[in-house]
């Protein structure tokens, strides 16, 4: 009980190891002071300053299930709704993926609906049509969960 550890100063966070630079991913960064609480980094190789090792914004998956929704006819106000963003962030995903894929969706292949709904929907219809993708959507990102049923296209 006589061990005595070295009082902490208030306000100082523990620093994170050296990290990698975002831009040119060199390995020499240095300390280069702090921006409201926390440690800013300086890139000796390339001499970019940066502050956040997270990614910003959604991870890709969302970004594809998104485009996912659209490419079968969902409108973009409704995938605005279930992913809580602006319906123009929804088109720059779809303008994004768009260069490479092209699809004219046709009516009612998409159907949103509750997780309770779903659930009566799997009981009924699992062994009529079998060809029906259901995704079930229960995070915290989203502001109520949700469940997708999606139908097999038909081929041309």
């Amino acid at each position: 009980m006589n061990s005595k550890s070295p009082p902490k100063k208030p306000g100082k966070k523990p620093q994170k190891k050296k990290q990698s630079c975002p831009k040119c991913n060199g390995k020499d960064v240095i300390k280069n002071g702090m921006v409201q609480g926390e440690q800013r980094w300086k890139c000796k190789g390339c001499s970019y300053q940066y502050t956040r090792d997270a990614k910003r914004g959604r991870p890709l998956w969302q970004k594809s299930l998104a485009v996912f929704l659209y490419s079968y006819g969902v409108s973009m106000h409704a995938i605005s709704r279930i992913f809580d963003v602006q319906p123009s962030t929804i088109l720059k995903w779809v303008r994004m993926y768009a260069k490479d894929y092209v699809h004219t969706p046709e009516a009612n292949d998409v159907h949103i609906m509750g997780l309770a709904e779903m659930q009566n929907l799997l009981q009924e219809n699992i062994s009529k049509d079998p060809a029906r993708l259901f995704i079930s959507i229960s995070d915290d990102i989203f502001k109520d969960s949700a469940g997708i049923s999606i139908t097999k296209r038909k081929n041309p």
